[in-house]
């Protein structure tokens, strides 16, 4: 094996070095600080941004020549790996400040081409380290086979083209850019199996794509490239020699990498570009067989330029493709290349009206067999065409197509299975006026094409036809194992007769409890698919939104229990509902019984009765979980809803219980036989306009919050959720200096599986973590909070444990400053995170936030206050009581009792609570339940009978 050695000059050169390093490298500024620096961290260029290094390559005091020797023979250095690493990391890092801060320095040039020449011809039989990953293979030449730019210390091959590429470009150079550009270097590597060749070095080189580029620039500037070294370029390097540029219509014109800073530069980028167009052309000649060099030199082209589009065209005309013969798909690799070209990127609008008459040369065949992929040209073939009248109706589709909220793709995704309530929700309104204007006949010719085309339309396919009412008895047996696009499509059909509504309502409810069997990604994806199909459903029959449709079906559904009384037999039958509980009533002559007779049970009515019971307990949850919501978004409800509403029992009896605030400000509690609010002072005022669900944050900023509070607890109220003792955040402030992110519970591990679970049943996206932030998007104002976590996997669940980092708001993909963010919205997330912080909690190490431990001091408070004892106080997370035998401190948190000034008590609440304590609201919360009980237990410490507490309180006076 041939290894790269240094002469006699050059070691003299290095072992001077190295005795400057290591007796001035220590002394110079910072140094201390750095070194303290983990040997991960000294890797990255940000380290050393604030530091003066010219100052301190001047205070060691080596020549330019011996900085390179010692930067470009790694193995010659003789550094201890273990006792100089860092030592070793810095001087690296100054050594390539060296080199980049000398680029006429013709020796430092020679000695990076001669390293770079030497790894090139010695890829193969010489190595200089065997990267870990792989172990220590007996043969080295496993390392280098497996990843060639991971067996060279540093400097490797990457780095010193990068510093070849910003050095001016001397005839020694340019001759090695001939060299890397040509490849007569290149070569394959035998796998273990001899007869089988494995990839071409080339091939292996992937991360040197942006030096080569730059390479074949500087040739071009010096009047060194023309097609033939070219196409040797691209079959040396594929795509990476390849120039797609505004110039050649081949690259996003807003989107180009830096522009070269001279004349002569920008001359050479054009030639590049000319050469590139030219080299695609004709290699088009000879498609398909070509098929494989377009996808290896141009990868799938982009068609910036209408001139890519009408040569695509001109090579369907010529193979006569027919719509449907042209297929997107892995089967069909030959029209990869020629999708790219016509799938047309967006043009000046100047630049489309005058392709409309080159269009007009090609068949309605070559057009209609284009049209699904041709992208921005699809409106410019429909006017060639003179089907300018389906524009709208096209827009739909493609709309409809691309709808998931994160798709930024300049095409379609076609409808995914998802977690967003918005992907396959139609707007009706548009498409009724798209087919207004549109001719039958051009629809049924359009629609025959584009279903035809094999493009990435299925699922829209299904979406568009059940709104035209055509595939109702295929998505009815699709529902029955709960596809979830046939749901979102279910919703869409046109509505059949007045039951229809309320009948596939109903199924939605259904299938909204049956897709709970499946596991959280799929029970996410196919409630949010339930939530689309209901929207689709409340645009078809009429309603503003599907909280609307669900208020009109339930108050149907409502009354209809109500007049569910049957005869059958001896027996008269009937749903009894009795407040927010819906039982079955029977009596014979009169005469109430106890029980269900077994006579009452066979008939199928009494079956009717039941399924209407489990409806009604199952509305009642619902109609809970949507007034907490509505609490949540501050939406405020016209009158008009308020009263449709308050038709239901089950919701007046729950709206009873709930403070309402107007549109004037005022809040009170809803009389909802009045319509009206009364204040905290007993004072009635009718609601006028509308009314919303009072939030804490509301009354915080009335300035009423403790005074609600203790009035609930006054009027021993149980509310339907936490309203008054629900959490609040505001901003803190290390937020407002930390400006656009929160590091409220950053560091927080917790376990994945219970956070996926938490947050998706909070309306939170987690599946696709490594490409996508886990996310809530909230429509009304158009943000999106975001929760970081470094160790995620490719979704939340994927690893045991994930920590939490920071969590930041943004809209149009821009972060904004959290005093931008509505404070409502603020709260509720951090909510959230509070919730997955505390209950998913990998670690014991979590203490319960300020927000929740203010909530529950202010319902101890209350609570204290409104028995009349003043032997409870609460400071910070704690709970202090003064009992007859000792003093107490209950965490408020915990639950956990210490008998002051520090024993603790161990107290094992009992399994069966007996008599239930009293508790502002009807959320389960066991702990807060535990707390009051102990609190209770230790201010009558006199009457406690368990021996084992007793000799607890007695040991610690």
């Amino acid at each position: 094996m041939s290894k790269r050695q240094p002469d006699p000059a050059q070691r003299q050169r290095i072992e001077q070095l190295n005795q400057l390093l290591r007796s001035k490298l220590p002394q110079q500024p910072d140094y201390a600080e750095l070194n303290d620096k983990d040997a991960r961290q000294l890797g990255y260029r940000r380290t050393y941004a604030e530091l003066d290094l010219a100052q301190w390559i001047s205070g060691i005091g080596a020549s330019v020549d011996a900085w390179v020797d010692w930067y470009l023979h790694p193995l010659a250095r003789g550094m201890d790996e273990e006792g100089e690493t860092k030592l070793r990391l810095i001087a690296e890092h100054l050594a390539a400040h060296v080199v980049n801060a000398n680029p006429d320095h013709n020796y430092c040039t020679d000695q990076l081409i001669a390293r770079c020449r030497h790894i090139f011809d010695h890829a193969g039989d010489d190595y200089e380290q065997v990267p870990r990953v792989w172990g220590s293979p007996p043969d080295p030449l496993v390392a280098v086979r497996a990843q060639p730019s991971k067996a060279w210390l540093a400097p490797e091959l990457g780095d010193c083209m990068k510093h070849l590429a910003r050095r001016p470009a001397t005839p020694e150079l340019l001759d090695f850019a001939d060299f890397v550009v040509g490849g007569s270097w290149d070569q394959r590597f035998p796998a273990e199996d001899e007869d089988d060749c494995r990839y071409r070095l080339a091939e292996l080189l992937g991360w040197l794509g942006r030096s080569v580029p730059k390479l074949m620039l500087a040739l071009a500037e010096a009047g060194r490239m023309d097609l033939r070294k070219l196409v040797q370029a691209q079959q040396v390097w594929n795509s990476q020699a390849t120039f797609c540029t505004a110039h050649n219509g081949l690259a996003d014109p807003d989107d180009e990498d830096e522009a070269p800073v001279s004349a002569a530069q920008r001359q050479a980028l054009q030639q590049l570009a000319e050469l590139s167009a030219e080299r695609l052309s004709q290699l088009l000649e000879g498609w398909p067989e070509s098929h494989e060099q377009i996808e290896q030199a141009y990868d799938e082209p982009e068609a910036w330029h209408q001139r890519w589009l009408l040569q695509g065209l001109q090579l369907i005309e010529r193979a006569g493709l027919a719509p449907g013969k042209l297929k997107e798909d892995y089967d069909h690799p030959e029209f990869n290349s020629l999708l790219g070209l016509i799938k047309l990127r967006p043009i000046s609008a100047d630049a489309g009206e005058s392709l409309i008459e080159d269009l007009k040369a090609f068949s309605q065949q070559t057009l209609l067999t284009a049209l699904p992929f041709a992208g921005a040209a699809r409106n410019l073939i429909l006017k060639a065409l003179g089907w300018s009248d389906l524009q709208p109706l096209q827009a739909q589709i493609f709309a409809i197509a691309g709808s998931i909220p994160s798709t930024v793709q300049n095409d379609f995704d076609d409808v995914p299975n998802c977690e967003s309530v918005e992907v396959g929700v139609l707007d009706r309104a548009a498409l009724d006026r798209a087919m207004a204007q549109a001719k039958p006949k051009h629809v049924t010719a359009y629609l025959k094409a584009l279903w035809a085309g094999k493009v990435r339309l299925k699922n829209t396919k299904m979406l568009i036809e059940a709104y035209l009412g055509k595939n109702r008895a295929a998505l009815e047996k699709k529902l029955v194992r709960h596809g979830q696009v046939a749901i979102r499509a279910y919703g869409a059909l046109p509505i059949d007769g007045p039951e229809d509504a309320r009948q596939r309502y109903s199924a939605f409810m259904r299938m909204h409890k049956e897709v709970t069997q499946y596991g959280p990604e799929r029970q996410a994806n196919s409630q949010a698919a339930v939530k689309a199909g209901l929207s689709n459903l409340a645009q078809a029959a009429g309603y503003a939104d599907a909280t609307r449709l669900e208020w009109a079906m339930e108050a149907e559904i409502a009354e209809s229990a109500g007049a569910m009384q049957y005869a059958l037999g001896d027996y008269e039958v009937a749903l009894v509902l009795d407040g927010l509980n819906a039982s079955i009533g029977v009596s014979k002559k009169g005469k109430a019984l106890k029980s269900i007779p077994a006579a009452v049970r066979k008939y199928p009515e009494y079956a009717e009765l039941k399924q209407m019971q489990a409806q009604m307990k199952d509305q009642v949850r619902r109609f809970r979980k949507a007034l907490e919501d509505l609490c949540c978004s501050g939406e405020i409800l016209p009158a008009d809803d308020l009263r449709k509403l308050v038709r239901m029992p089950a919701m007046r009896l729950l709206l009873d219980q709930l403070l309402l605030q107007s549109d004037d400000g005022r809040i009170g509690w809803f009389d909802s036989e009045a319509m009206a609010l009364t204040d905290i002072n007993g004072n009635s005022q009718p609601i006028a306009e509308g009314a919303r669900i009072a939030h804490p944050l509301h009354l915080y900023q009335a300035e009423q919050l403790s005074q609600w509070q203790r009035q609930i607890v006054e009027q021993r109220r149980v509310q339907p959720f936490k309203q008054a003792f629900r959490e609040l955040y505001l901003l803190t402030p290390a937020e407002r200096e930390t400006a656009t992110y929160s590091n409220r519970f950053l560091g927080q591990v917790i376990r994945s599986a219970v956070a996926s679970r938490l947050l998706q049943s909070r309306h939170w996206s987690v599946n696709n973590g490594e490409y996508e932030p886990v996310s809530k998007f909230d429509r009304a104002s158009g943000i999106e909070a975001r929760m970081a976590f470094p160790d995620i996997g490719h979704f939340l669940a994927e690893n045991e444990t994930v920590t939490i980092d920071t969590i930041s708001f943004h809209r149009d993909r821009q972060a904004l400053n959290l005093e931008q963010v509505p404070a409502l919205l603020f709260s509720e997330i951090m909510r959230d995170a509070d919730l997955v912080a505390s209950v998913a909690q990998a670690t014991e190490d979590y203490a319960s936030s300020s927000e929740s431990m203010q909530r529950r001091a202010e319902l101890v408070t209350a609570l204290m206050a409104q028995i009349g004892l003043d032997k409870v106080r609460c400071e910070g997370h704690f709970a202090h009581i003064q009992g007859s035998l000792a003093n107490y401190r209950v965490h408020l948190g915990s639950a956990t009792i210490h008998i002051e000034p520090g024993n603790y008590l161990c107290v094992v609440p009992a399994r069966d609570d007996g008599e239930k304590v009293y508790l502002p609201f009807a959320d389960t919360d066991k702990k807060m339940s535990e707390v009051i009980s102990k609190i209770f237990l230790l201010i009558d410490d006199q009457s406690i009978t368990d021996k084992s507490i007793l000799a607890q309180i007695r040991r610690s006076g």
